[in-house]
């Protein structure tokens, strides 16, 4: 059975009408960044230097340096102007520069020849320009928005400088391309002529007349949240139809490796979103057993895990490639995501051979190796000792189910795409150092996976917002796409670039994460990474509490959770609201008393930065146990200065320390008093 929803501009307005005070206020901060950025992009790039930009200028592939029109829109400064345009081929610039070949590309990944290259730079400058001039104009009969000009197809690219270069907000940030068939065509049906572009006009306008106070800069935001809307009700509706036919098949779905999904918790503070993460394990790892140990190679070096090998062998006497395929060097190897690990492997033999084995000219002198007359080496009594001091220094870990099968890693400002996918290492072999390709945590989490395909694994990923996703993701974040994943329907893989391994996202990989909204709203998140997601929103339950909790003494706990939100909704927002889990596992005054004292209060302090009135408004301290004006300053200065005035007039406060049980208990009393 299909699913029935509605989409159309007067049910738009509703949805905007119930929610319209966060809307415009989320809007409102998105306005301001995208104008902030807009203003400084007009400034390097107005319209004239388009016309007299050269080749270099325009093109992707040469690099951050470079500061090319199309890298800056695409991972430079602005790259969050009304919409990312990440992912894909640089083919989608019409020109590129490929770095491995040393030429520019055209948009179908041809090299192009010399004698070529300005004539068509020159017409698709013109393309752009023209596309730009019509678009600003609203003349969307003209040929620019007609196959003729070679940025027609390029949505994403021309919505972001068409919102950029229109004087008034007549454009929304957004590539209507995409989600045509569930949301936009049903809004406004897609123009004949002018395409997606008269479409976002029409849209963009209609609204704004139906609501002035909105234009193209607060739909930017407006829009996209009302479209996610959308299609988490089609989701919703097509899984409460799924689960209404045959609930026991959905259940078991979610153990099924082949439904790798991408999902993010998303929340206010306290609201369970670490505690889900137990569920998830549970619903995904359970009952999934595998008897595995690894080998803790921190700090080991080649000579040591192969004296190691040969040791755990019997001493064998081996031609290098036998070596190399010994199950302790292939660990070590691993660990390195070495290139040539036969090259290595031979290189450190040599090194470290007696003088009868090679005529090498940097041999050490430690004489550990030594090799026979059918080129087979074996370990020399001086190699001995060193492999059982080598394994006086080894540690050998038995891996829980939950270590092999489960990931978690934490995202900051300084976590890049070395740490997540690959980067070089610096390494010091006998004083010698070398540069190796080491795996990030999530390629070789996903080379585990690749290992048991019928094993579910899960990758988690703690504060996702905090991280520059297109720094630390990279190519990959078209990767994870579950139809994007190895096997899937559109499997995708790419040749990674430090190793050159081709590399895809299996399956049986679940992404996990979680983001605290006080830290930084939905709306403002990578576009890339919101379009790759399914997004759960975790909000506070008091129902928890008054189930857990219920009363302490005379107080009823979750009562004072659910008015303290309602206070903070409107003063703040929804996504600054505190969460059912700073009020669990408590059971007494003091308990509550310290809840109050080192959680909630400091939480406040830093949503209403030097607004002790609103902490204190949330908090209905009308009794200023905590929230305590100050207003003496009679012993500030002498006598002499008595007819001074300050210039800050706000009235000053500070907290408390040392409040008494009795007194706290007359505190949480008051807090869901409301009126006189």
């Amino acid at each position: 059975m299909g699913v029935e929803y509605v989409v159309s501009l007067e049910v738009f307005s509703e949805w905007y009408l119930e929610r319209k005070e966060n809307l415009l206020q989320e809007a409102r901060r998105w306005k301001e960044k995208n104008r902030s950025l807009a203003d400084d992009f007009l400034k390097e790039w107005p319209l004239e230097k388009l016309k007299d930009m050269n080749l270099d200028e325009y093109v992707a592939g040469k690099g951050p340096q470079n500061k090319s029109l199309c890298y800056e829109i695409e991972h430079g400064k602005y790259s969050d102007m009304y919409l990312g345009i990440r992912g894909g081929n640089a083919g989608k610039f019409g020109i590129y520069w490929n770095k491995k070949s040393g030429t520019y590309y055209d948009q179908k990944n041809r090299p192009i020849p010399e004698n070529e290259l300005q004539a068509k730079f020159s017409s698709l400058k013109n393309d752009l320009l023209e596309i730009i001039k019509s678009g600003i104009s609203e003349s969307f009969d003209d040929d620019a928005f007609t196959w003729k000009n070679s940025f027609h197809n390029r949505p994403a690219m021309m919505m972001k400088l068409l919102c950029a270069y229109s004087e008034k907000p007549i454009f929304s940030g957004i590539n209507m391309n995409k989600d045509q068939r569930e949301v936009w065509g049903r809004l406004v049906p897609l123009a004949r002529v002018g395409g997606v572009y008269k479409q976002n006009f029409d849209i963009t306008t209609s609204i704004s007349k139906l609501h002035p106070e909105l234009d193209g800069d607060l739909l930017s935001s407006i829009l996209w949240s009302y479209r996610n809307s959308v299609l988490n009700t089609i989701e919703m509706e097509q899984q409460e139809s799924d689960n209404s036919e045959n609930t026991e098949q959905v259940e078991e779905d979610i153990k099924l490796p082949s439904k790798g999904w991408n999902k993010i918790l998303y929340g206010p503070p306290g609201t369970g979103k670490t505690y889900s993460i137990n569920e998830y394990k549970e619903k995904l790892i359970s009952g999934q057993t595998l008897s595995h140990s690894i080998v803790n190679f921190d700090s080991f070096t080649w000579k040591e895990t192969i004296l190691l090998a040969m040791k755990r062998e019997g001493y064998p006497s081996l031609k290098v490639k036998d070596i190399v395929a010994l199950n302790l060097v292939q660990q070590y190897a691993n660990t390195k995501s070495s290139k040539n690990a036969y090259q290595t492997i031979s290189t450190v033999i040599l090194t470290n051979a007696d003088e009868e084995s090679t005529a090498l000219t940097s041999r050490n002198g430690l004489d550990i190796f030594t090799k026979d007359a059918t080129d087979k080496w074996s370990v020399t009594e001086n190699g001995k000792i060193a492999a059982d001091e080598a394994e006086s220094h080894i540690s050998e870990e038995q891996l829980s189910d939950e270590d092999f099968f489960v990931k978690v890693v934490t995202f900051h400002q300084s976590y890049g795409y070395e740490d997540f996918i690959e980067g070089i290492n610096a390494e010091t072999e006998d004083g010698k150092i070398s540069y190796q390709v080491k795996d990030g945590v999530f390629k070789k989490f996903c080379n585990d996976a690749k290992q048991y395909p019928d094993k579910n694994f899960l990758f988690v990923i703690d504060e996702i917002n905090r991280g520059n996703i297109s720094k630390i993701f990279g190519e990959l974040i078209t990767l994870i796409e579950p139809s994007k994943r190895i096997g899937a329907s559109e499997s995708l893989s790419v040749v990674l670039p430090y190793s050159g391994d081709v590399f895809g996202v299996p399956q049986n990989v679940f992404v996990l994460g979680t983001m605290n909204t006080a830290d930084r709203s939905i709306a403002m998140m990578d576009t890339a990474l919101r379009r790759r997601f399914d997004f759960i929103e975790k909000m506070p339950d008091p129902g928890v509490v008054r189930d857990e909790v219920g009363e302490i003494g005379s107080i009823d706990v979750a009562s004072l959770l659910e008015i303290m939100n309602r206070r903070i909704e409107f003063l703040y927002d929804r996504e600054h609201t505190l969460g059912h889990a700073f009020f669990l596992n408590i059971g007494t005054i003091g308990g509550l008393k310290a809840v109050f004292e080192n959680k909630i209060i400091p939480l406040l302090q830093e949503y209403f930065y030097e607004d002790y009135e609103k902490t204190q408004a949330v908090l209905n301290d009308t009794q200023q146990i905590y929230i305590v004006q100050v207003n003496d300053e009679s012993d500030l200065f002498s006598n002499v200065f008595n007819e001074l005035k300050s210039d800050n007039s706000d009235m000053k406060f500070e907290v408390a320390n040392g409040v008494s049980d009795d007194d706290f208990i007359r505190f949480a009393m008051n807090i869901t008093k409301v009126g006189d």
